[in-house]
Parts: structure tokens; C-alpha cells; sequence
């Protein structure tokens, strides 16, 4: 990815082949895109359709994304499109961790962006932490900030603990979540096993949420 990681010129993604490269670095654990403190912005609307997201960014807790993901570049708020994720396993440490982002923590930050439209079915796997954005915050100090999730939204996580549209489970970490908005169409439905809801399902008794 181009960019140097930094606030001022964050390592850029351009397409849905860098997403996918983004992804996959995160989740090699330890590199330089999921460092806490390192800084990766959006540049373009994606539309990822033609992927399969049950591979997320932060796929478990052992590889989780700890750094600040914009969805804004140059002033300008980008949308990732059509998001499916069909789960076809459980992950190696147990859990679902399913979303844009599987899993994040420290002091992770992810604001700034739009997706819309979303599909997510997880079949008959137990377990937890399934959202559009952020399945699971993991003692996470961070924030979700400014992102929306809009359109047709279809989250099938009948078996699953902790499901919501932005975050499904923070586990004890202190995050906050505020300024989030989900809209969808007529149908769309979330559907979990127990905390369950709109915007998040389980929250910690540290966690903070305004303006959602």
C-alpha cells in the first residue's frame, strides 16, 4: 500500500485488491498495518461484492487490527458496497469474530465510512461476535466513530452471542461507540441467540455510546 502510516500520510487503499492485501497482512499478525498507532484510510468507494468477507481484517483475537482505520481521505467520506460474509467454519480460537473487522483492539480506532448493504450467515455455528463492522472489541480502550450502516442489512446469526449492525460484543475493554447510525430497508433483519440489537448487542459495563 502506498502511504508511510502516518496521520498525514496514511497507508492508502484504493480497491478492493488492497483491501484484500490490507486484510491479509493484518491477520499475518504483528506487521506494520496493525500496529497500534498506524494509520490506513480509504480512497476510493469499493464495492465488494465478488468476495467472500468470512476472512475479515483481524480474523480471531490472536491477530487483531489495533490501529486507526479512516473511511475519509482529502475530505472526502468513502462507502464500502456489499458486504458478504458466509462462515463455513469455526474459527481456531473458538469464536465467530465476523464483521468488516473480525476483531480489534488496544486502542484501535474505525470511523468515517458508510457500508451498505450487508449479508451475513454464519449457519448453524455456535459462539460469538458477529456485526457489519466490528464483531468483536476485545478489551479495546478505542472507538467506532461516524460509521453507518444503511440499505438492505441481513445479519443471520441465529447461534450466535453478541450480533448488532456496529459492534456485537465488547468485552470489557473501554469502548466507545458514538455517532453511528443504522438504516435499513424494509426487510432487513439482525438475528442472533441472545444480545442481540441495532447497534450493538453486548456491551461491557465500561463501555461509553452517545449519539447513535
Amino acid at each position: 500500500l502506498i502511504g508511510k502510516g502516518t496521520e498525514t500520510e496514511p497507508f492508502l487503499i484504493r480497491n478492493l485488491k488492497e483491501l484484500k492485501f490490507f486484510r491479509d497482512h493484518v491477520n499475518a499478525g504483528k506487521t506494520k498495518y496493525n500496529a497500534e498507532g498506524v494509520h490506513v484510510a480509504l480512497a476510493a468507494n469499493i464495492d465488494m461484492a465478488t468476495e467472500d468477507w468470512s476472512n475479515n481484517i483481524g480474523d480471531d483475537c490472536n491477530y487483531t487490527f489495533d490501529g486507526i482505520f479512516n473511511g475519509s481521505y482529502n475530505g472526502v467520506q468513502y462507502t464500502l458496497s456489499n458486504l458478504n460474509s458466509t462462515e463455513t467454519a469455526q474459527k481456531a480460537d473458538g469464536y465467530i469474530c465476523t464483521g468488516l473487522f473480525g476483531a480489534i483492539a488496544g486502542n484501535a480506532v474505525v470511523k468515517n465510512f458508510t457500508i451498505e448493504n450487508v449479508t451475513i450467515n454464519t449457519g448453524n455455528f455456535t459462539g460469538n461476535n458477529v456485526a457489519a463492522v466490528v464483531g468483536f472489541a476485545y478489551s479495546s480502550k478505542g472507538s467506532v466513530e461516524n460509521v453507518n450502516v444503511i440499505g438492505n442489512i441481513n445479519i443471520n446469526a441465529k447461534d450466535v452471542t453478541g450480533v448488532g449492525a456496529i459492534v456485537g460484543y465488547d468485552y470489557y475493554g473501554d469502548l466507545t461507540v458514538k455517532n453511528c447510525k443504522v438504516a435499513g430497508n424494509d426487510g432487513s433483519v439482525i438475528t442472533g441467540a441472545a444480545y442481540v440489537g441495532g447497534v450493538i448487542g453486548y456491551a461491557s459495563t465500561d463501555m461509553t455510546a452517545e449519539g447513535n
